[in-house]
């Protein structure tokens, strides 16, 4: 019993011992005022959506065609026991097919439905963006503008904000059945 006393002194001591020489966090100015998003591209444009619209991010997984389905739905994929639509989103928005290659990448968007697999060109990866990065919205190509609202600017870059909210409520996108 005294050596475990022991050890739970010599403990309590060391976490003493530590706190005293611990070094706080620095403060961060405007944390409060930070926002996270994913980035990616679509026809060519750097895109950006809030990461909590985001369920995960993928390589197009092997996926099931759905008869009479729209062409630009890419089909079924089973994501840990979840069936969930793959649409090709640059096929819904531009009327052709994306040209897939190892970059392409599934963002499963969260719907209340439930998730929604949206195949893009590329992942730019995730990005942090405060209100002194935002900028007047780009031109964007017309099938986006409904889907676009705002612009953040980092250096060079400058990523349209896109609301998948408003893709899901396009009648349209609803309508997958051909």
């Amino acid at each position: 019993m005294q050596v475990q006393n022991e050890a739970f002194a010599l403990l309590q001591d060391l976490e003493r011992r530590s706190l005293i020489h611990a070094v706080g966090l620095p403060e961060q100015e405007g944390a409060g005022d930070a926002w996270t998003g994913v980035g990616f591209r679509l026809h060519g444009q750097a895109l950006v959506a809030a990461i909590d619209e985001i369920a995960e991010i993928m390589p197009l997984p092997p996926v099931t065609p759905v008869p009479m389905a729209q062409a630009w739905v890419v089909g079924l994929a089973n994501v840990r026991g979840t069936l969930i639509p793959v649409i090709d989103l640059h096929h819904y928005l531009f009327g052709e097919p994306m040209g897939r290659n190892k970059r392409s990448r599934v963002l499963v968007a969260r719907h209340e439905s439930g998730d929604v697999g949206l195949l893009v060109e590329e992942m730019l990866g995730q990005r942090h963006f405060t209100t002194e990065d935002e900028v007047e919205t780009p031109v964007v190509d017309e099938p986006m503008r409904p889907l676009v609202e705002g612009a953040l600017q980092q250096g060079e870059a400058v990523w349209a904000r896109i609301h998948f909210d408003r893709l899901f409520e396009q009648d349209r996108f609803m309508q997958a059945a051909a």
